[in-house]
């Protein structure tokens, strides 16, 4: 546990230590250091993640995000064209997204838009994306092409719009971004369906189940169902944020209360170190499933 935590304050210092470098001294002093800490950087990024999806202190990791998330986009940008951190950038802050949303809604619409921004700049690498993307065509049409290795940004992307949406329902605009994110869900899926866990699966379940029509789907109760089934699957029903998204999206619409129950007492009761690599995203889907459970009655009025 120490040296966990060692490594992830190393990580980070690391990082800090050359965004500091970065902006400080002599014009050719900056380009040379900069040229020299992007190649490490990666790397580091990297070590940071991993310890962050594994750590075993959840109340750190959700005091600590701010700071290693203004750290991250400012390494970033001091590389706004490579892809991996764009997409690292992306996902960080969807996770925060994920342990703030239940506090503060408002908040995490802001932090999920930021998130969507650097998913698109991470995908808008690819020319043909980007071409399309600026005549305004669909985006599934303007991933068609891509290949595997986007899968990462399609899903994050598409996550990172998912939620937003889900907290802004109230907005009809909204819905107007529903397209988009089974647009680039689906590619993920056909690129690579257990890319992290299976969670486009997640996303998929989520718009087959409430909203297939704004997404052109003819999706349903069963569909959701299946992809939620396929998340499970995946992670060997091992990841328990997708119980949780069970339990809250296709429950109630399948008037099913009692999976509601099983599912987020399987994520609350389940040992978060059966997900290898992902203790802190079981952890927070224990704390969610808490508090969706305490609620239940207004999924299922009595």
């Amino acid at each position: 546990m120490k040296e966990k935590r060692f490594l992830c304050i190393s990580s980070t210092l690391c990082l800090f230590f050359f965004l500091m470098v970065c902006f400080s001294g002599c014009t050719a002093t900056r380009r040379m250091v900069q040229k020299s800490a992007v190649n490490m950087i990666d790397t580091s990024l990297d070590d940071l993640v991993e310890k962050l999806l594994d750590s075993k202190n959840y109340g750190e990791i959700k005091n600590g995000l701010p700071g290693a998330l203004l750290v991250v986009t400012g390494v970033t940008e001091l590389s706004p064209n490579n892809y991996k951190l764009l997409t690292r950038t992306c996902m960080l802050y969807t996770a925060y997204g994920l342990f703030v949303e239940d506090e503060n809604p408002d908040y995490a619409v802001e932090i999920y838009d930021i998130a969507i921004d650097y998913g698109l700049r991470a995908l808008k690498l690819d020319k043909e994306f980007r071409k399309k993307f600026e005549q305004g065509l669909d985006y599934a049409e303007c991933a068609k092409h891509m290949k595997k290795e986007y899968v990462d940004a399609l899903a994050w992307t598409s996550t990172a719009y998912g939620l937003q949406v889900l907290l802004t329902l109230a907005n009809a605009a909204a819905v107007m971004d529903v397209p988009r994110i089974s647009g680039l869900a689906m590619k993920a899926i056909e690129l690579d369906e257990t890319y992290f866990y299976g969670i486009s699966h997640i996303v998929m379940g989520i718009v087959n189940g409430i909203l297939p029509e704004y997404a052109r789907l003819t999706g349903g109760v069963e569909s959701s169902r299946k992809d939620f089934d396929a998340a499970d699957r995946i992670s060997g029903d091992r990841f328990m944020m997708a119980k949780y998204f069970r339990a809250k999206y296709y429950c109630p619409l399948a008037k099913d209360q009692v999976m509601f129950n099983e599912s987020l007492n399987q994520a609350i009761e389940t040992d978060p170190a059966i997900l290898p690599g992902g203790y802190i995203l079981n952890e927070l889907a224990r704390v969610k499933s808490k508090f969706l459970l305490d609620r239940a009655v207004i999924y299922f009025p009595q």
